[in-house]
């Protein structure tokens, strides 16, 4: 245990319409080896027509009919109580020791926020297409936290950074933890990979699914589209090439099928880009 557990953390879970995954999450958070009674979970019932389902694990119950997982996650702020915030998705399953080796990060390393690690685990034993390609590039937390960023399915934070920095933008459907972590970054809050603390996260199992993530990351991408955007849009993609180049846990073939893939999902996003920017389609919640 560690030596001072005296801060209180807030864990934050939106949930839309998967109970079932949920419930593993919430159970799992549960039994975290860090003293229950030094941390809530908080799960926002994120369903505009939600059927009031009651989780079967202690926590603290809101909802949030607003669409997006940002906006749910605003809505748990303005009741939280802990000195720290902990954010989780509810397909995630968070380690025994995620809270207690966060806090200790924390602490240990004088910083105000971690980007945990995500491990991705494979729900089916079949190779495929999307095996390979969320073996390559699912969570590469250690890297967004070089640039400085987070996804929220491993976040944790000091209070007094979400007072400094603000809540997230609930306008976006994706990306709003990068945009939020960017203004954190901006205004100098620092962040650290931390390594032991760790969530497990489902892989996608088809490309379909693939696709469907990359319609909402595509609706996050509009909001911050670098320039000549459209010209990028054609060009091969250089970044994950360099990236799947020090990937020792691929083999040649596998880096080769996932490059084609990251180039197919690119021309895909930037599709789909296009449309929202000429108004053609809404950003996607799923």
């Amino acid at each position: 245990m560690i030596d001072n557990p005296r801060l209180f953390v807030s864990v934050i879970v939106p949930v839309y319409k998967d109970w079932h995954k949920a419930e593993q999450c919430i159970e799992a958070l549960s039994r975290q080896s860090y003293p229950r009674d030094r941390y809530e979970i908080i799960v926002v019932d994120n369903d505009e027509d939600s059927q009031g389902h009651q989780p079967l694990h202690g926590c603290i119950l809101i909802n949030e009919p607003k669409p997006g997982s940002y906006a749910a996650r605003n809505a748990a702020l303005q009741v939280a109580k802990g000195d720290i915030f902990a954010f989780t998705d509810a397909d995630c399953v968070p380690d025994k020791h995620w809270l207690e080796n966060a806090v200790r990060c924390l602490a240990s390393r004088r910083v105000d926020r971690i980007a945990g690690h995500v491990e991705i685990f494979f729900q089916q034993s079949r190779y495929s297409l999307a095996n390979i390609y969320e073996k390559a590039f699912a969570f590469d937390q250690k890297g967004y936290a070089a640039d400085g960023y987070s996804v929220t399915a491993n976040l944790i934070a000091y209070r007094h950074v979400f007072d400094e920095v603000g809540h997230f933008n609930q306008a976006m459907m994706s990306g709003g933890d990068f945009e939020w972590n960017g203004r954190a970054t901006a205004q100098g809050f620092s962040l650290s990979y931390c390594e032991s603390c760790v969530v497990h996260h489902p892989a996608r199992a088809s490309m379909d699914e693939i696709k469907r993530k990359a319609l909402r990351v595509a609706g996050g991408e509009i909001y911050r589209l670098p320039r000549l955007w459209f010209l990028r849009g054609f060009m091969p993609p250089i970044g994950p090439a360099r990236y799947l180049a020090g990937k020792k846990n691929l083999t040649t073939l596998e880096k080769v099928v996932a490059f084609l893939l990251a180039y197919y999902i690119k021309f895909y996003k930037f599709k789909a880009i296009v449309l929202l920017k000429s108004g053609l389609s809404k950003p996607a919640r799923l």
